[in-house]
């Protein structure tokens, strides 16, 4: 579960970004994970990221996410809706008062 605390108002702050480690490596290791922060704010941000999936990552990039069994999403948007689909309700995150 990655949260964004200054997202507040009608943003959610906290996303589902994976099922397990390997996942969340593949979300964001050619992304890079700073940006992550930006699905809070930016609706258009997953359709960005599949767009740059077309990108080839760096040789050390490719050659850790090999050794590491890390695979790229092959799509963003749907991944993370199902994962907040399935997961974000076993989740005990208090409403934001």
């Amino acid at each position: 579960m990655m949260t964004v605390p200054m997202a507040f108002g009608d943003l959610a702050p906290n996303w589902i970004v994976g099922a397990d480690l390997i996942e969340f490596l593949g979300l964001g290791f050619e992304n890079d994970y700073f940006s992550l922060e930006q699905m809070a704010y930016d609706e258009g941000w997953s359709i960005k990221v599949d767009a740059r999936a077309k990108e080839q990552p760096s040789a050390v990039v490719a050659d850790l996410a090999a050794e590491l069994g890390v695979r790229r999403w092959p799509a963003v948007a749907q991944r993370l809706g199902a994962l907040q689909e399935r997961l974000r309700p076993s989740l005990d995150v208090p409403d934001p008062a």
